[in-house]
């Protein structure tokens, strides 16, 4: 018998998150700096991850609004379907956040930046970064008058909004800046122009209202 032929893994938006994928993510490097220990349990041993927290339910919610609604789907709370999987379970937030989100989600869109030039959403990208495979999913690619612009939603806290000086110590805790320059360089592997990268923050003040 011949050898089995190995077929090349095409990246796409639907298999992003596949087991099979042989790239590696911004998330992955970032668990690997912070701990190979935490990397070796999630992406070797695959060991169960830990219940999401009701603040990544939330940016991820106002982020799937935004990028992909019949994603938001699966975050509406309500009580626990018969039949529904863990996995699906996971996702699920109060009525009252999904409330909110969808609050977040109506403000971002009235801004004028978002209904400026045209835009793709979740834009899967991927190059080789030390000779690794990697790849990312970009919230939205906005072309105006022919340059690029990634946007990169994130949700956050309105301390974290409070000054500038405030939002640099975000990106350097999160590692933002670190992700920003990995996806612009795949888009320059991909296209061959450096584009331009620019984090949408937003919020929920203490008085319920966005910002």
């Amino acid at each position: 018998m011949g050898k089995r032929k190995t077929v090349p893994f095409k990246l796409t938006q639907r298999n992003y998150f596949s087991k099979d994928r042989p790239h590696i993510s911004y998330s992955m490097i970032k668990d690997f700096l912070s701990s190979p220990a935490l990397y070796k349990k999630r992406y070797v041993l695959r060991e169960p991850r830990p219940p999401m927290t009701d603040s990544m339910k939330f940016g991820s919610l106002v982020d799937a609004m935004l990028t992909n609604p019949k994603e938001a789907v699966k975050y509406r709370a309500g009580k626990k379907e018969r039949g529904s999987s863990p996995e699906e379970d996971r996702y699920r937030v109060s009525e009252d956040a999904y409330a909110e989100a969808e609050l977040l989600a109506k403000f971002v869109r009235s801004q004028p930046f978002w209904n400026s030039g045209k835009k793709d959403y979740q834009v899967v990208v991927e190059g080789e970064l030390v000779g690794a495979r990697v790849c990312g999913m970009i919230d939205a690619v906005f072309c105006t008058n022919e340059e690029p612009v990634l946007l990169d939603l994130k949700c956050t806290n309105s301390r974290a909004m409070s000054s500038a000086n405030s939002w640099k110590w975000q990106v350097l805790d999160f590692g933002y800046h670190l992700q920003a320059a990995m996806y612009c360089e795949l888009w320059r592997q991909r296209t061959g122009i450096l584009p331009r990268f620019v984090h949408v923050t937003a919020c929920m003040d203490g008085n319920g209202m966005p910002r």
